[in-house]
């Protein structure tokens, strides 16, 4: 896998750009993939300009892999937190139906 390829995968999953940042700008709270000489290097930048998680790699596909599993990772949370959050919308619809059918 090439960057190239990452990132249409990543369009198409529908990941945020502003995730991550790939040979690219330095921002907070991103997922970072730089390619440093004839390596390449991973990190989280968090908000107080931390490095945390660097690893480097020696190919491309395999730094870009790591990325995508990363971000998939984190896709996964937010669906998971979206579709708590719609379970506990549904069931309190539900129940305030529940309590409307019992209370004119």
């Amino acid at each position: 896998m090439d960057v190239a390829c990452l990132i249409d995968i990543l369009n198409k999953m529908g990941v945020p750009q502003s995730w991550y940042s790939i040979n690219d700008r330095l921002s907070s709270d991103t997922y970072i993939l730089n390619k440093v000489y004839d390596r390449w290097e991973y990190f989280y930048f968090d908000e107080k300009g931390r490095r945390n998680g660097y690893k480097t790699f020696n190919c491309e596909d395999e730094a870009c892999r790591y990325l995508l599993k990363k971000l998939e990772n984190e896709m996964l949370i937010v669906l998971r937190i979206l579709l708590c959050y719609e379970h506990d919308r549904d069931r309190n619809r539900i129940s305030g139906l529940k309590c409307q059918a019992t209370h004119p």
